[in-house]
């Protein structure tokens, strides 16, 4: 329950690694999530993928052709009490 500085000894007691740990603890997470956002926003969409996107700058060679993805969740179409539940993790989470 104390704070601790030594990442190794985080890791050896079962502490999370940020996106893309090691392969044993899913390193590969990071590059799984960044693919399901590009298929979700890029591909889904018809936007430009990969190495297809321009550069962020100010002069460019046509329209930026950026996707985007919006998703809209409903807590109560899966269950009844997701208010108190988030509260308890957010809680736990806290202290």
């Amino acid at each position: 329950g104390g704070n601790c500085t030594n990442a190794a000894e985080i890791c050896k007691a079962g502490g999370l690694y940020p996106l893309g740990g090691s392969e044993e603890t899913a390193g590969y997470k990071g590059y799984g999530l960044g693919m399901f956002v590009e298929i979700m926003s890029s591909v889904l969409s018809g936007a430009a993928i990969g190495p297809d996107v321009q550069s962020w700058t100010i002069s460019r060679d046509g329209p930026v052709n950026y996707g985007h993805c919006f998703v809209v969740i409903d807590p109560a179409r899966f269950s009844a009490g997701f208010d108190v539940r988030l509260g308890s993790y957010l809680d736990r989470m806290r202290n």
